[in-house]
Protein backbone atom coordinates (compact mmCIF):
# COMPACT_ATOMS: atom_id res chain seq x y z
CA UNK A 1 0.00 0.00 0.00
CA UNK A 2 2.84 2.38 0.82
CA UNK A 3 4.49 1.67 -2.54
CA UNK A 4 1.24 2.43 -4.39
CA UNK A 5 0.74 5.67 -2.45
CA UNK A 6 4.34 6.69 -3.16
CA UNK A 7 3.79 6.07 -6.88
CA UNK A 8 0.71 8.33 -7.02
CA UNK A 9 2.58 11.01 -5.09
CA UNK A 10 5.40 11.13 -7.67
CA UNK A 11 3.74 13.88 -9.74
CA UNK A 12 3.32 16.09 -6.68
CA UNK A 13 6.90 15.45 -5.57
CA UNK A 14 8.20 16.16 -9.07
CA UNK A 15 6.30 19.47 -9.23
CA UNK A 16 7.74 20.46 -5.87
CA UNK A 17 11.27 19.65 -7.08
CA UNK A 18 10.74 21.64 -10.28
CA UNK A 19 9.58 24.64 -8.26
CA UNK A 20 12.56 24.34 -5.95
CA UNK A 21 14.95 24.08 -8.92
CA UNK A 22 13.45 27.22 -10.47
CA UNK A 23 14.06 29.11 -7.25
CA UNK A 24 17.61 27.76 -6.97
CA UNK A 25 18.36 28.78 -10.56
CA UNK A 26 17.08 32.26 -9.81
CA UNK A 27 19.55 32.47 -6.93
CA UNK A 28 22.62 31.50 -8.99
CA UNK A 29 25.24 34.19 -9.63
CA UNK A 30 24.52 33.83 -13.35
CA UNK A 31 20.99 35.06 -12.60
CA UNK A 32 22.22 38.19 -10.84
CA UNK A 33 23.21 41.46 -12.47
CA UNK A 34 25.85 43.80 -11.09
CA UNK A 35 24.61 47.39 -10.81
CA UNK A 36 25.78 50.80 -9.64
CA UNK A 37 22.40 52.30 -8.79
CA UNK A 38 19.96 51.73 -5.96
CA UNK A 39 17.77 49.05 -7.52
CA UNK A 40 16.43 46.00 -5.73
CA UNK A 41 19.38 44.21 -4.10
CA UNK A 42 19.27 40.43 -3.99
CA UNK A 43 21.20 39.07 -0.97
CA UNK A 44 24.10 41.40 -1.78
CA UNK A 45 24.72 45.13 -2.06
CA UNK A 46 26.51 44.72 -5.41
CA UNK A 47 24.03 42.47 -7.21
CA UNK A 48 20.39 42.59 -8.20
CA UNK A 49 18.12 40.00 -9.73
CA UNK A 50 18.69 39.64 -13.47
CA UNK A 51 16.69 36.51 -14.25
CA UNK A 52 13.72 34.80 -12.66
CA UNK A 53 12.40 31.41 -13.73
CA UNK A 54 8.92 30.08 -14.43
CA UNK A 55 8.11 26.40 -14.84
CA UNK A 56 6.07 25.53 -17.94
CA UNK A 57 4.62 22.28 -19.28
CA UNK A 58 5.36 21.20 -22.84
CA UNK A 59 2.01 20.83 -24.63
CA UNK A 60 3.42 19.80 -28.00
CA UNK A 61 6.89 19.31 -29.42
CA UNK A 62 8.35 18.60 -32.85
CA UNK A 63 11.92 17.39 -33.30
CA UNK A 64 12.08 15.49 -36.61
CA UNK A 65 11.38 18.35 -39.01
CA UNK A 66 13.81 20.78 -40.68
CA UNK A 67 12.32 23.56 -38.50
CA UNK A 68 10.98 22.57 -35.08
CA UNK A 69 8.68 24.26 -32.57
CA UNK A 70 7.45 23.65 -29.02
CA UNK A 71 4.19 24.80 -27.43
CA UNK A 72 4.05 25.71 -23.73
CA UNK A 73 1.05 26.13 -21.43
CA UNK A 74 2.01 29.68 -20.44
CA UNK A 75 1.31 32.93 -22.20
CA UNK A 76 1.06 36.68 -21.73
CA UNK A 77 -1.21 36.21 -18.70
CA UNK A 78 1.77 34.52 -17.02
CA UNK A 79 4.22 37.30 -17.92
CA UNK A 80 5.64 35.54 -20.98
CA UNK A 81 6.71 37.73 -23.91
CA UNK A 82 8.53 37.13 -27.19
CA UNK A 83 12.29 36.49 -27.23
CA UNK A 84 12.48 35.06 -23.71
CA UNK A 85 14.86 32.14 -23.32
CA UNK A 86 13.71 28.63 -22.51
CA UNK A 87 15.99 26.05 -20.87
CA UNK A 88 15.77 22.67 -19.18
CA UNK A 89 18.02 21.07 -16.55
CA UNK A 90 19.92 19.53 -19.48
CA UNK A 91 20.52 22.59 -21.65
CA UNK A 92 19.01 25.30 -23.84
CA UNK A 93 15.59 24.49 -25.30
CA UNK A 94 14.95 27.53 -27.47
CA UNK A 95 13.46 31.02 -27.68
CA UNK A 96 9.87 32.25 -27.27
CA UNK A 97 8.63 33.13 -30.75
CA UNK A 98 4.91 33.85 -30.40
CA UNK A 99 2.60 34.40 -27.43
CA UNK A 100 -1.14 34.26 -26.81
CA UNK A 101 -2.97 34.83 -23.54
CA UNK A 102 -2.42 31.31 -22.21
CA UNK A 103 0.07 29.65 -24.55
CA UNK A 104 3.40 30.37 -26.20
CA UNK A 105 5.38 28.90 -29.07
CA UNK A 106 9.08 28.22 -28.69
CA UNK A 107 11.45 28.31 -31.64
CA UNK A 108 13.38 25.17 -30.75
CA UNK A 109 17.16 24.92 -30.75
CA UNK A 110 16.43 22.39 -33.51
CA UNK A 111 15.66 25.21 -35.92
CA UNK A 112 17.95 26.64 -38.63
CA UNK A 113 17.53 30.20 -37.30
CA UNK A 114 18.55 29.38 -33.72
CA UNK A 115 22.18 30.15 -32.90
CA UNK A 116 23.55 30.18 -29.36
CA UNK A 117 26.63 32.00 -28.14
CA UNK A 118 28.77 29.42 -26.37
CA UNK A 119 32.27 28.91 -25.07
CA UNK A 120 34.68 26.08 -24.34
CA UNK A 121 34.88 25.51 -20.62
CA UNK A 122 38.61 24.71 -20.51
CA UNK A 123 39.82 27.77 -22.44
CA UNK A 124 36.93 30.22 -22.35
CA UNK A 125 37.15 30.67 -26.14
CA UNK A 126 33.74 31.62 -27.53
CA UNK A 127 31.92 30.55 -30.67
CA UNK A 128 28.45 29.96 -32.09
CA UNK A 129 26.58 26.71 -31.48
CA UNK A 130 24.07 25.65 -34.12
CA UNK A 131 22.07 22.57 -35.05
CA UNK A 132 22.78 21.78 -38.69
CA UNK A 133 19.93 19.34 -39.28
CA UNK A 134 19.66 15.57 -39.14
CA UNK A 135 20.78 14.03 -35.86
CA UNK A 136 19.04 15.85 -32.99
CA UNK A 137 21.77 14.81 -30.56
CA UNK A 138 24.52 16.68 -32.41
CA UNK A 139 25.34 20.34 -33.07
CA UNK A 140 28.25 22.27 -34.54
CA UNK A 141 30.35 25.14 -33.20
CA UNK A 142 31.39 27.77 -35.70
CA UNK A 143 33.89 30.65 -35.65
CA UNK A 144 36.50 29.01 -33.44
CA UNK A 145 39.95 30.11 -34.79
CA UNK A 146 42.13 27.45 -36.37
CA UNK A 147 44.89 28.27 -33.87
CA UNK A 148 42.72 27.42 -30.85
CA UNK A 149 43.62 24.18 -29.14
CA UNK A 150 40.60 21.88 -28.97
CA UNK A 151 40.31 19.01 -26.49
CA UNK A 152 38.03 16.09 -27.23
CA UNK A 153 35.57 15.69 -24.37
CA UNK A 154 35.76 19.38 -23.39
CA UNK A 155 32.51 20.84 -22.03
CA UNK A 156 30.56 23.40 -24.03
CA UNK A 157 28.53 25.96 -22.05
CA UNK A 158 26.58 29.12 -22.84
CA UNK A 159 28.84 32.17 -22.89
CA UNK A 160 26.54 34.63 -21.13
CA UNK A 161 27.30 37.26 -23.80
CA UNK A 162 23.62 37.31 -24.77
CA UNK A 163 20.93 38.80 -22.56
CA UNK A 164 18.64 35.91 -23.50
CA UNK A 165 20.53 33.01 -21.91
CA UNK A 166 22.58 33.16 -18.71
CA UNK A 167 26.17 31.97 -18.84
CA UNK A 168 27.30 28.56 -17.71
CA UNK A 169 24.38 26.44 -18.98
CA UNK A 170 25.89 23.09 -19.95
CA UNK A 171 25.15 22.16 -23.57
CA UNK A 172 27.28 19.08 -24.20
CA UNK A 173 30.78 17.84 -24.93
CA UNK A 174 33.09 17.93 -27.94
CA UNK A 175 33.29 14.59 -29.75
CA UNK A 176 35.23 15.57 -32.88
CA UNK A 177 36.87 18.51 -34.65
CA UNK A 178 38.70 19.30 -37.89
CA UNK A 179 40.48 22.35 -39.27
CA UNK A 180 39.30 24.27 -42.33
CA UNK A 181 42.31 25.90 -43.97
CA UNK A 182 40.20 28.09 -46.27
CA UNK A 183 38.13 29.74 -43.53
CA UNK A 184 40.90 29.51 -40.89
CA UNK A 185 38.34 28.10 -38.46
CA UNK A 186 37.53 24.69 -37.02
CA UNK A 187 34.48 22.50 -37.45
CA UNK A 188 33.65 21.25 -33.98
CA UNK A 189 30.94 18.64 -33.38
CA UNK A 190 29.19 18.64 -30.01
CA UNK A 191 27.26 15.76 -28.47
CA UNK A 192 24.27 17.56 -26.93
CA UNK A 193 23.36 16.83 -23.34
CA UNK A 194 19.63 17.42 -23.83
CA UNK A 195 17.21 14.92 -25.38
CA UNK A 196 14.82 17.06 -27.40
CA UNK A 197 12.49 14.13 -28.05
CA UNK A 198 11.52 13.75 -24.39
CA UNK A 199 10.90 17.32 -23.18
CA UNK A 200 8.26 17.51 -20.47
CA UNK A 201 8.80 20.52 -18.25
CA UNK A 202 11.00 23.53 -19.03
CA UNK A 203 12.08 26.80 -17.43
CA UNK A 204 11.18 30.11 -19.07
CA UNK A 205 13.61 32.69 -17.77
CA UNK A 206 12.48 36.27 -17.59
CA UNK A 207 15.11 38.98 -17.65
CA UNK A 208 14.25 41.56 -15.03
CA UNK A 209 13.52 44.96 -16.57
CA UNK A 210 13.78 47.52 -13.79
CA UNK A 211 10.79 49.71 -14.70
CA UNK A 212 8.76 46.49 -14.43
CA UNK A 213 10.63 45.24 -11.38
CA UNK A 214 7.60 45.11 -9.11
CA UNK A 215 5.77 42.91 -11.60
CA UNK A 216 8.65 40.49 -12.04
CA UNK A 217 9.18 40.22 -8.32
CA UNK A 218 5.58 39.12 -7.97
CA UNK A 219 6.29 36.39 -10.53
CA UNK A 220 9.37 35.38 -8.55
CA UNK A 221 7.39 34.92 -5.36
CA UNK A 222 4.35 33.29 -6.99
Amino acid sequence: INNVEDYFNLKKVNNELQTENALLRSNLLSSLKKINGSYYHFHDTLYSQKYIYRIADVVSNTYSRPSNYITLNMGSNDGIIEEMGVISPSGVVGLIGAVTDNYSTVISFLHPKTIISCKLKSSGVSGLLKWTGGDISKAQIKDIPITTRINKGDSVITSGFSSVFPGGVYMGKIISFEKDIHSQTQKIIVDLNIDYSSLNKVYVHLEVIYPLLSKTLKLHTA
